[in-house]
Order: structure tokens, then C-alpha cells, then sequence
């Protein structure tokens, strides 16, 4: 005989995807993995901006170096002496300072330089390269 009376179960709280607190959890664990994730590429890429900064203004540097290094060399400037004048060269101009290194040095790189100074200078290098062997 079949019982007249048909039980109620209480509602299903799991099915084959875990309850739904199971699911709530899993979603906000997914969202927050997402958020870490954004988070990670957005450190990255602010690293990769610093690292490129760094190289840029190393190169921009050693122009400026070389460029202070000439007007020391050929108006007996000292160096913050040197610096001074490419930065009143550069507001003169209204130009980057960079970019004024940059045509002096094109400028140089163009000059000739007499046999007797490149032998000169041939020598000297020399006699610092036989110290240093």
C-alpha cells in the first residue's frame, strides 16, 4: 500500500554544482583572481615604463656628459660652468637641452681634425694603452 500522504523535502540547497553558497564563493574568488590578475599587469607595465625612463635618461646623460666634457675640453670650463652654458644655450634657443647636446655633437663629429692633432692624439693613446698592458 502506498502511504496517502506525500512528504515534503525541504529545498534543495546543492545540486551537482555545489550549493549555491559554494557558487556565491567561487564567483567572488574567480572576480577577486581577476582583480590580482589587473593588478599584476598593471605593476608590470609601470615597471617596464620605470625601466624604460631609466634607459632613456642614462643615453640622454651621456651626451650631455660628452657634450659638457667638449666645453671643458675646449674653453677650459669647469664642469657646472659647462652645464650652465648648455642650459642658457637650450632656453636661448627655446630648444631641449638633449637636442641641443645632440647638434653639437653632430657638429663635432663633422669637424676634421688636423693630421698633427690626430697624430698627437694617436700618440698619447699610445702611451696610456702601453701603461695599462
Amino acid at each position: 500500500m502506498t502511504p496517502d500522504v506525500v512528504r515534503k523535502s525541504a529545498p534543495c540547497t546543492t545540486d551537482v554544482f555545489g550549493s549555491a553558497e559554494d557558487r556565491r564563493r567561487s564567483t567572488e574568488d574567480v572576480t577577486d583572481l581577476h582583480e590580482r590578475i589587473e593588478r599584476a599587469e598593471r605593476r608590470a607595465e609601470k615597471a617596464e615604463q620605470r625601466r624604460d625612463d631609466h634607459e632613456r635618461a642614462v643615453v640622454t646623460r651621456a651626451r650631455i656628459d660628452q657634450v659638457e666634457g667638449i666645453l671643458m675640453s675646449g674653453f677650459g670650463l669647469e664642469p657646472d660652468d659647462a652645464f650652465d652654458v648648455l642650459v642658457w644655450l637650450s632656453q636661448q634657443t627655446n630648444t631641449e637641452l638633449v637636442h641641443v647636446c645632440d647638434d653639437i655633437l653632430r657638429a663635432v663629429r663633422t669637424v676634421d681634425v688636423p693630421d698633427a692633432c690626430r697624430d698627437e692624439i694617436t700618440a698619447v693613446l699610445d702611451r696610456l694603452l702601453r701603461r695599462t698592458a
